[in-house]
């Protein structure tokens, strides 16, 4: 499949991590604009009697989508790799096999990249 996203670094299986960043990515490029314009039309351009409720919802809605994404980037864990753990990691060899095993993973993902 192809996957315009493929530059974004995906360190999870399920990909929310960059799920996140694209979340990100359209907030500020949409709704922060949208707030920033909406606001200014608002409160530097429209007189008093003009207001109407529409432009204030949009407003609300806007500062709500932010809040959300705020809520979601607070909330977000990477949950920890799981290294199998046995008898033999409480020898050195045990402990070597598992240093080995995260640096190949490391250069291998490190080599992923590069190509």
């Amino acid at each position: 499949s192809l996957d315009l996203l493929h530059f974004l670094p995906c360190k999870e299986a399920d990909k929310r991590d960059k799920m996140l960043c694209v979340e990100v990515v359209k907030i500020v490029s949409g709704t922060c604009l949208q707030l920033c314009f909406q606001a200014t039309l608002l409160f530097g351009y429209t007189k008093g009697e003009e207001i109407k409720i529409s432009q204030i919802l949009s407003i609300i809605s806007s500062i709500l989508i932010i809040c959300k994404l705020g809520v979601n980037i607070i909330r977000f864990k990477r949950e920890a790799v799981k290294v199998e753990q046995s008898q033999d990691n409480d020898t050195l060899g045990g402990k070597i096999k598992v240093l080995l095993a995260e640096k190949a993973r490391a250069v291998r993902t490190f080599a992923f990249y590069l190509h």
